[in-house]
């Protein structure tokens, strides 16, 4: 075998697989220290963008639980003041029963509709206060005629529950200016409690029913990003397990590249020797 000097084709050829050996290396040490087996494009192009989809996807589901939950709140507040409003519906029945007895003299008819007055206007005020983040519940800006109250529950355009919140007060419940100064007044004043009464209770019912979709909605987004996150870690999240084992493979090739090449440099200079 003849000796060469100028060209030591064993050495480039050590050289070359030690700098692929450390290029991988680098590669399998990125994606422990990051935990990703795509940390660039060039890792896999195809396998990012559809990473990057599930992504987008994923934080889309983590926002319409946001929005679901919010809403799901907003119902809970509506909810409570109907329900304080029907307690005060049925204390002002009571007290048009007790004025339709024939045992009351009209002043004490007249001390009872001095509280059937306080009672409706506590109405009016408390269903004023009822708002959630600054919105107003009950004044009919949520009602069906105006659109209702939209909830973004999808990651897309036109993904949307929309649920209805009608305007509680004196006047659509029919009770504003309830007379129950005189026993036939208190009689008549029933009816019209019954069919406030009526309508409250319908208004809670519809509420709650759409409580339940909302939170079936919730459940479902739920499971839906779990999925994508499940999905979205097969493609990029490295696999430990198997990147310790290639980074151990790895390790052994750059300590014989090394000592590959340092051989090779030696026969080089072994060559010298035969100048004497």
């Amino acid at each position: 075998m003849g000796g060469r000097i100028n060209t030591n084709l064993s050495a480039l050829f050590s050289s070359r697989q030690l700098n692929l050996t450390q290029a991988t290396q680098d590669k399998i040490l990125r994606r422990l220290a990051s935990g990703f087996r795509i940390n660039t494009a060039a890792d896999d192009a195809a396998g990012l963008a559809i990473s990057q989809r599930l992504e987008a996807l994923s934080r889309g589901f983590e926002q319409s639980q946001a929005n679901l939950q919010d809403s799901v709140s907003a119902l809970q507040v509506a909810e409570g003041g109907i329900s304080q409003t029907g307690e005060t519906l049925q204390r002002i029945r009571e007290l048009s029963l007790q004025a339709a007895n024939d045992t009351l003299t009209d002043a004490d008819r007249q001390i009872i509709q001095q509280e059937v007055n306080q009672l409706v206007q506590e109405i009016d005020r408390s269903t004023s206060s009822v708002e959630f983040n600054g919105q107003k519940l009950l004044s009919g800006q949520f009602s069906a005629a105006n659109g209702g109250f939209t909830v973004q529950a999808g990651t897309n355009e036109g993904e949307t529950i929309s649920v209805a919140i009608d305007e509680v007060s004196s006047t659509t419940l029919g009770v504003n200016g309830l007379d129950v100064s005189t026993r036939s007044a208190a009689s008549n004043a029933l009816s019209t409690l019954d069919t406030a009464i009526e309508r409250v209770s319908t208004q809670r019912a519809r509420i709650g029913a759409d409580r339940n979709r909302i939170q079936q909605a919730t459940e479902f987004v739920g499971v839906a990003r779990e999925n994508t996150l499940a999905a979205q870690s097969r493609i990029r999240d490295a696999d430990f397990a198997n990147q310790v084992t290639k980074l151990a493979i790895s390790q052994i090739k750059n300590q014989s590249g090394v000592a590959a090449l340092a051989q090779s440099n030696i026969r080089s200079q072994n060559l010298l020797q035969l100048l004497g």
